[in-house]
């Protein structure tokens, strides 16, 4: 553990709560035995110890590597703690929520804490806000947050179209219609074709995990009533 600090131990536990448990309160829903506060009590106790950045790093290492529900052992929390002790300081919290969780981490946690949700976004075609939502904050969205994930992205929505029909209008003239198709090589098209296509990966990689195969696949075995997110 590090050097003793000149916090009071109140302070100490409280930065546990805030900068080890808060981010990983969307992740992990259940705590070994029956009383959460007892498990939060004795887990402040034993991670009290270790400076801040050891405390938010290990966080990270947690989101990162541990699967399930069930919050870790006290043991396991430790051990993260010292694997990243001495490591390089931890990044801004801008550049943490820049480079985030990797894939397969942001995944866990959807498997986890949202599949039903995952599912709806990818029917809604927010699947995409909710995938970097989950990999800035490495947690699962509040009720209120997935709201604005769903507001946001129909906004982007708007925004694209409207920006499809001015290229139309610019290439067509004013009097072309909103039906006409854009070169596959204009970079408003582009744009598009590349948010639509992130959107269907993340899909399939959520039906992969829920049902063993992508979109295209359970679309032809439902007889084509499948949603199309495209």
């Amino acid at each position: 553990m590090t050097e003793p600090c000149e916090k009071s131990l109140e302070d100490r536990y409280a930065d546990v709560m805030q900068i080890f448990v808060k981010p990983l309160s969307g992740k992990f829903t259940m705590v070994p035995g029956e009383d959460k506060k007892a498990y939060f009590d004795m887990l402040c106790k034993q991670l009290s110890g270790f400076d801040e950045d050891t405390l938010e790093r290990a966080s990270t290492k947690i989101a990162r590597e541990v699967c399930g529900r069930r919050w870790p052992d006290y043991a396991v929390a430790i051990a993260a703690c010292k694997a990243v002790m001495g490591l390089r300081p931890v990044l801004k919290r801008q550049e943490r929520e820049r480079f985030g969780l990797p894939p397969d981490a942001v995944m866990r946690i959807l498997m986890a804490d949202g599949r039903d949700v995952a599912l709806q976004a990818c029917t809604g075609d927010w699947i995409s806000a909710l995938f970097d939502f989950v990999k800035a904050k490495h947690r699962f969205p509040s009720d209120r947050e997935i709201e604005g994930l769903i507001v946001g992205a129909q906004a982007l929505a708007v925004r694209l179209k409207e920006q499809r029909l001015e290229a139309v209008k610019v290439l067509f003239g004013e009097s072309a219609s909103a039906e006409q198709s854009l070169p596959d090589r204009h970079p408003v098209q582009v744009m598009i074709n590349a948010f639509a296509k992130r959107r269907m990966d993340l899909c399939d990689a959520v039906y992969l995990e829920v049902y063993g195969c992508n979109v295209a696949t359970l679309a032809a075995d439902d007889g084509g009533q499948a949603y199309a997110t495209a």
